[in-house]
């Protein structure tokens, strides 16, 4: 039964905040051996030497810059919200410093049971389809102890070690995918050249049979990827990124496509 899936969850919870600690939520498809941000990713067999590390985190800094200036995001009206410029690239598609992590159990295990297939010919044309491995994965990640907010940045809290920030407070709520997928993001405050992984923040690995997972979940509207991925015609935020957003240089990816 799902309780005891809520009862493992609530329990890290519990235990972890007493220590003033958040802990959060992220979907896999596999148990990965290392927990790394999508700019530092590398195939299978590769390496990520210190000069691809400082190129690529100077082209993705480049890039905000110019996606900025291009007018790619819906600028707030009561505060600048610059700051998250970066994870919003992140939750649309570009490979940057963040790591996607949920608040939501279920979300996160829609995530473990459901696999993003980019289309070969071309990487920024995404769909999602069931997962066909027999496990998925719930990892649950704690940004550290004595989460704190960061002043005059709405979203956006501390730790001595981690970031944290909620994009349904940092960014305007034309941004529809972050609320609609319960979506905060993660990274470490230092990064190249030092280690760039998170796996320091896994505090937790629930393993869950995917058939299992996927009857709990059912066949209700709100798990169909049109409206975990909700299209242009709806995310304004994301309409503004695929019309003003400048073509990224390849190291960092591209705004996805995402066909439902």
């Amino acid at each position: 039964m799902p309780h005891a899936l809520t009862r493992a969850a609530g329990y890290m919870k519990h235990v972890r905040g007493q220590h003033g600690e958040h802990v959060l939520f992220r979907g896999q498809t596999s148990n990965w051996p290392s927990c790394i941000p999508s700019l530092f990713r590398v195939v299978t067999g590769g390496t990520l030497t210190q000069k691809i590390q400082a190129r690529r985190s100077s082209a993705l800094e480049d890039y905000v810059v110019s996606a900025r200036g291009a007018g790619a995001f819906i600028r707030g009206t009561s505060y600048p919200y610059d700051f998250a410029h970066e994870p919003l690239l992140q939750q649309y598609g570009i490979a940057t410093r963040w790591l996607d992590v949920v608040d939501n159990l279920w979300v996160a295990l829609w995530f473990a049971v459901q696999e993003c297939v980019p289309d070969p010919e071309c990487r920024r044309h995404w769909h999602f389809t069931p997962s066909t491995k027999p496990f998925g994965y719930v990892l649950l990640m704690s940004p550290g102890e004595n989460v704190r907010p960061v002043p005059k940045k709405p979203g956006l809290a501390e730790t001595t070690r981690c970031e944290l920030i909620d994009l349904r407070v940092a960014a305007p709520s034309l941004f529809v995918r972050p609320h609609a997928q319960h979506g905060l993001l993660l990274r470490r405050k230092t990064y190249p050249p030092r280690d760039v992984t998170l796996n320091e923040q896994i505090v937790g690995v629930i393993k869950v049979k995917t058939n299992l997972a996927r009857r709990w979940l059912g066949k209700g509207f709100l798990h169909d990827p049109h409206v975990v991925f909700p299209p242009p015609h709806y995310d304004a935020g994301y309409s503004r990124l695929l019309g003003n957003a400048p073509e990224p240089p390849q190291d960092i990816g591209g705004i996805g496509i995402v066909f439902a």
